[in-house]
């Protein structure tokens, strides 16, 4: 994969693969998530794909790694807006490859017992999709929304839009403003 993910400090990650694969072996209780948002500037649209990795030691907070994709300005919001999903899906496939290949189970939080458990919810893909689209109709997003999530859950992908998809609204929006 051409993207080059960052820590928040700046700190280059050279090897994606590599790097969560060493993650989850060191602590496979860890879940992942993916969201991806964008920003239009001058002459261009900055787009920023976000891998949020929680662990169920610390309550709140996640590490979080980061790309940043310029690409020529995208005039049309849907087809903008669309991209973002086309971005998720092709680091989401990476990161499945990659975390397949050291035997993870994807887990998510029990809020009944405040533990971690295997997801059982018939998705069988390794990470979770966060898209930063709001399923009510008075918002721009609405629109891709109602193609992006059936597309995406379609792919095997557990995926969460607004209000739920917190790396897509939390730490993708983050760095599209900083």
């Amino acid at each position: 994969m051409e993207h080059i993910f960052k820590k928040f400090g700046g700190e280059q990650i050279e090897d994606l693969r590599s790097y969560l694969q060493k993650l989850v072996t060191d602590n496979p209780s860890l879940y992942i998530c993916i969201g991806c948002d964008s920003k239009q500037l001058r002459g261009s649209t900055l787009y920023v794909i976000a891998i949020t990795i929680h662990s169920p030691l610390y309550r709140n907070g996640a590490h979080v790694i980061f790309a940043r994709v310029r690409e020529k300005k995208v005039r049309d919001d849907f087809t903008r807006l669309w991209k973002e999903s086309e971005y998720l899906l092709e680091v989401a496939d990476y990161a499945h490859h990659a975390l397949q290949d050291v035997g993870y189970v994807r887990k998510e939080m029990d809020h009944t017992k405040g533990c971690l458990k295997v997801c059982e919810d018939g998705f069988y893909k390794l990470v979770e999709l966060h898209v930063d689209y709001n399923e009510m109709s008075r918002y721009l997003s609405n629109k891709v929304y109602q193609a992006a999530i059936p597309y995406l859950k379609g792919m095997g992908y557990k995926t969460l839009g607004k209000p739920d998809a917190y790396a897509a609204t939390c730490a993708a929006d983050l760095k599209c403003k900083i």
